[in-house]
C-alpha cells in the first residue's frame, strides 16, 4: 500500500499543472522587429507597434505601418490567439503640434475613430492602445481635451483601451488629473524606460538610487494616491545604451562626440561571452549590468538589462501587487527566454 501511494503521488506531482502567472505579460512588437524571431508565444497581449496617426485623424501608411497587414504580423497574431491571447495596436502621435490640432478638434476625433475601427476589424484586434506625447513636457497630455477624448473613445471603439505616459507624466502629475487619467481608459502604461540622465552614462531602467526619477518613484507615487493597482501596467525595456564615455567609471561623462547605440538583451549576450576582458559590473541599487571597454583607444560604456536585473524588477512589480509586465520590446531578447524572469 505504501509502494502505491507513493507511485500514486509521484504521478500527481509530475502532471499537475502549470501554476498560472498572476500578472498579464503584454509585448510590444516593432514593425521593424518582425522577421527577429520575437517571443510572441510567451505574451498574453501582443501588440503591433506602430500606427502613426496624424493632426486631423488619419493613420498614417508608410512602408512600416503597412506592416500590420504583413503575414509576419498576422501570423504572430494567430499564434497569440490560438494560445488563448489577444491583439491590438499602437496608435501613436508623437508630434507637439500635430496633438494641439488634433484634441482641439472633435471632427478629427470621428475621423480616428472610423479609422481604427476599419483596422481592428480587418486585423481582427481588440486592443487599443494610444501612445500619444508631448515632447514639450511630460504633463501636458493630462488635459481635459485629452480626458474627453478618452471618454469618447472608450464609448466609441470596442475591446480594452490603454495609453502610454511618461514617468515623470505620474511623478509630476496633480492628483485630481493622475485620478482622471485612471478613470477615463481601462489601463494605463507607465514606459520604464529612458531615464538616463543627460551628458551622463547611466542604467536606461533605474530601479531605486537615481536622482530625479526612477521605477519606485513611479511606484511609491501610484500607492500614495491609491491610483488604481489592476489599472497599472509597467513595461520595462529589453534594451539598453552604448556611449563613448571619458573614463571607466559607472555613470562617466559621456563624451562629446559620442554617439548612442543601442544594446539589447540580445546583442549583449553574444557581447558578453565574447569580450571576457571588458570591466564588468553589476550597480544592486538600480539592478543594472553596466560594462566598459577600449577599442581603438577609445573608451566605451554599455549599461543593459539581463535575467538578473530584469527579475529584480519584475519582483518588485510583484512586490506592489501590480498585475500586468509590458515589454518594449519584443524582438530585442534574442535567445533570453524571457519566462525565466518570472
Amino acid at each position: 500500500m505504501r509502494v502505491f501511494i507513493f507511485i500514486l503521488g509521484f504521478f500527481l506531482f509530475c502532471v499537475r499543472p502549470v501554476q498560472a502567472r498572476e500578472q498579464e505579460v503584454w509585448g510590444f512588437l516593432p514593425s521593424w522587429r518582425l522577421t527577429n524571431t520575437p517571443s510572441v508565444e510567451k505574451v498574453d497581449k501582443l501588440f503591433f507597434f506602430s500606427i502613426p496617426v496624424m493632426g486631423n485623424g488619419k493613420l498614417e501608411w508608410n512602408s512600416l505601418s503597412k506592416r500590420v497587414y504583413s503575414k509576419a504580423f498576422l501570423d504572430h497574431a494567430k499564434k497569440v490567439r490560438d494560445k488563448g491571447g489577444r491583439v491590438g495596436v499602437v496608435f501613436a502621435m508623437l508630434k507637439d503640434k500635430d496633438l494641439d490640432k488634433f484634441l482641439k478638434n472633435k471632427d478629427y476625433w470621428e475621423t480616428f475613430f472610423n479609422e481604427v475601427d476599419k483596422l481592428e476589424k480587418d486585423i481582427k484586434g481588440d486592443l487599443v492602445n494610444i501612445d500619444f506625447e508631448y515632447q514639450r513636457s511630460p504633463t501636458e497630455i493630462l488635459s481635459e481635451n485629452y480626458f474627453e477624448f478618452l471618454a469618447k473613445a472608450r464609448e466609441r471603439m470596442s475591446g480594452e483601451m490603454s495609453v502610454d505616459v511618461y514617468g515623470n507624466t505620474i511623478i509630476l502629475g496633480s492628483e485630481d488629473k493622475l485620478r482622471k487619467l485612471f478613470d477615463k481608459t481601462d489601463r494605463v502604461v507607465f514606459m520604464g524606460y529612458d531615464f538616463n540622465k543627460r551628458g551622463l552614462a547611466t542604467p536606461v531602467a533605474p530601479l531605486e538610487g537615481m536622482p530625479g526619477a526612477d521605477l519606485e518613484d513611479v511606484f511609491l507615487r501610484v500607492n500614495k494616491l491609491g491610483l488604481s493597482k489592476g489599472k497599472f501596467v509597467v513595461a520595462l525595456p529589453l534594451y539598453g545604451y552604448e556611449w563613448r564615455t571619458r573614463s571607466t567609471e559607472f555613470g562617466a561623462t559621456i563624451h562629446p562626440s559620442s554617439v548612442r547605440a543601442l544594446a539589447t538583451v540580445g546583442r549583449m549576450m553574444d557581447f558578453v561571452k565574447n569580450n571576457p576582458k571588458a570591466k564588468f559590473g553589476y550597480d544592486e541599487v538600480t539592478q543594472t549590468p553596466w560594462l566598459s571597454y577600449v577599442a581603438g583607444g577609445k573608451t566605451q560604456q554599455i549599461y543593459y538589462e539581463n535575467e538578473r536585473s530584469l527579475k529584480a524588477k519584475v519582483d518588485r512589480v510583484k512586490k506592489y501587487g501590480y498585475t500586468a509586465v509590458a515589454w518594449w520590446a519584443l524582438g530585442y531578447e534574442g535567445k533570453m527566454d524571457i519566462d525565466k524572469v518570472w
